[in-house]
C-alpha cells in the first residue's frame, strides 16, 4: 500500500512537471508568435511608410503638374480673350477671319491642356487614394498623409478654377464665327450697293452728258440765232444808214433845187448873170443900143 502511494506521488510530480513544461512551451510559442507579429507589424508599417511616401511624392508631382497646366490654361485664356476683343472690333471679314483662325489654334492648344489636366487629375485621385489606404491608421503616417492631403486639396482647387474654361472658349469661338459671317454678309451687301451706286453714277453721268450736249447745242443755236440777229441788225443798220444817206442827199438836192428858178415863169432877184442870148433863143440878136 505504501508503494502505491509512493508511485502515485511520483506520478503526480511527473504530471506537474509535464504541465509546467507544456505551459512553458506554450508561453514560449506565444512569445514567439508575438515577436513574429511585431516583426510583421513593423515590416507592414515600414512598407506602409514607403508606399505612403511614394504616393505622397506622386501627389506632389501631379499637384505641381496641375498647377503648371492651370497657369498655362489661364495664360492661353488671356490670349483668347484678347483675340476675342480684337475679333469683336474687326471691321472687315478678312481681319475677323484671321482672328478666328488664331482663336481656333489657341482653342486646340487649350483642348490639349484641358485633356492633360483631366488625365493628371485622374492620376492624382489614384495616388491620393493609395496614400490614404497605405497610411491606414498608422499614427506615424498622419503628418505624411496630411501633407498629401494639402497637396491634393490645392490641386483640386486649381482644377476647379478652370472647370468652366471649355464652355467659355466654345462660346467665344461661336461669337467670332458669327462675326465673320455677319461681316461677309455686310460686305456682300455693301458691294451690291456700291455696284448699284456705280450704275446710278454712270447713268447720272450719261444723263449729265446728254444735258450738257443739249445745252451746248442750244448755246450753239442761240449763238447762231444771235449771229443772224446781229447780221440782220447790221444789214438793217447799213440799209438805214444808206437810206439816211439817200434821204440826206435828196434833202440836199431838194434844198439845192429849192434855190433854182422855176422853169415856168421864173422869177429872178438881184443881178442875173451867166445867161447868154443863145440860152434864151436869141442867138441872132445883137445886144446893141439904138
Amino acid at each position: 500500500m505504501a508503494l502505491k502511494i509512493s508511485q502515485l506521488s511520483r506520478l503526480q510530480n511527473a504530471m506537474t512537471a509535464w504541465k509546467n513544461e507544456v505551459e512553458l512551451k506554450k508561453q514560449q510559442a506565444i512569445d514567439e508568435a508575438n515577436r513574429l507579429q511585431a516583426v510583421t507589424n513593423a515590416a507592414a508599417e515600414t512598407k506602409a511608410t514607403t508606399d505612403t511616401t511614394t504616393y505622397k511624392n506622386t501627389v506632389q508631382t501631379l499637384s505641381g503638374n496641375i498647377t503648371t497646366l492651370v497657369q498655362s490654361i489661364n495664360t492661353t485664356l488671356g490670349e483668347i480673350n484678347t483675340l476675342s476683343t480684337e475679333s469683336n472690333a474687326a471691321t472687315t471679314s478678312t481681319t475677323a477671319d484671321t482672328k478666328l483662325s488664331s482663336l481656333i489654334t489657341k482653342n486646340t492648344l487649350m483642348t490639349t491642356y484641358l485633356n492633360d489636366l483631366v488625365t493628371k487629375k485622374g492620376l492624382l485621385e489614384v495616388a491620393y487614394d493609395g496614400a490614404k489606404k497605405s497610411a491606414g491608421t498608422y499614427s506615424s503616417l498622419v503628418t505624411l498623409l496630411g501633407t498629401a492631403t494639402t497637396l491634393y486639396n490645392t490641386a483640386i482647387t486649381s482644377f476647379n478654377s478652370v472647370s468652366s474654361v471649355k464652355s467659355t472658349v466654345e462660346n467665344i469661338i461661336i461669337t467670332a464665327t458669327k462675326k465673320v459671317q455677319e461681316l461677309k454678309t455686310a460686305e456682300v451687301q455693301a458691294a451690291a450697293a456700291a455696284e448699284l451706286l456705280a450704275e446710278k453714277t454712270r447713268q447720272d453721268a450719261a444723263l449729265a452728258a446728254q444735258v450738257a450736249a443739249a445745252a451746248a447745242e442750244k448755246t450753239r443755236q442761240d449763238a447762231a440765232l444771235a449771229a443772224q440777229v446781229a447780221a440782220a441788225a447790221t444789214e438793217k443798220a447799213l440799209k438805214d444808214a444808206a437810206l439816211a444817206a439817200q434821204s440826206s442827199i435828196l434833202t440836199s438836192q431838194s434844198s439845192t433845187l429849192d434855190l433854182k428858178a422855176n422853169i415856168a415863169s421864173p422869177t429872178f432877184t438881184g443881178t442875173v448873170s451867166g445867161i447868154t442870148k443863145g440860152m434864151v433863143g436869141l442867138g441872132n440878136v445883137d445886144n446893141t443900143s439904138d
